[in-house]
């Protein structure tokens, strides 16, 4: 490693960038989707649409940040070669945080707190997608450099 290179590249800078755009993107879509959801099949009226829809596009944001940081353990290495479990502290993160997201969802008293309302399956049905976009774009953006990198590689060999 050059110790006079910048500790963030422009290529990192780009990555970062692009993952921010993906997840807003998430975050938006499943605002969007749920608002019309919540006044045309659930019947709510115009305040409590937005406090459902509000609701799925903070959890679609935490999911999105859950997912992603399994992605983000390795800019070149995908999280199958890396092995989806093999950070059992990061997992124990991951799963302390979902089941805290899940309290401030659900918990009486504690969603008054922090403006959320409970949510039904559907909406998570929406949710989890969204937010694994992110992670899914990411992994596929690797395995394809990767697969660049070896044919070049290969090539170079020859």
């Amino acid at each position: 490693l050059d110790p006079k290179a910048p500790p963030v590249s422009r290529g990192m800078v780009l990555g970062i960038i692009a993952i921010a755009l993906v997840m807003t993107f998430s975050v938006l879509v499943a605002f969007q989707l749920e608002l019309l959801r919540s006044t045309d099949v659930l019947g709510l009226n115009n305040a409590e649409a937005v406090d459902h829809a509000r609701t799925v596009a903070f959890c679609t944001l935490v999911m999105a940040q859950l997912f992603y940081a399994l992605s983000a353990r390795s800019s070149n290495k995908t999280l199958l070669r890396l092995g989806p479990f093999s950070n059992r502290m990061l997992i124990l993160a991951i799963l302390v945080s979902a089941s805290l997201q899940l309290f401030v969802v659900y918990a009486p008293g504690i969603n008054n707190i922090f403006g959320t309302v409970a949510l039904d399956a559907q909406a998570w049905l929406v949710i989890l997608p969204l937010g694994a976009l992110a992670m899914i774009l990411s992994e596929v953006w690797k395995s394809l450099y990767n697969r660049t990198a070896d044919k070049n590689g290969a090539e170079e060999g020859r």
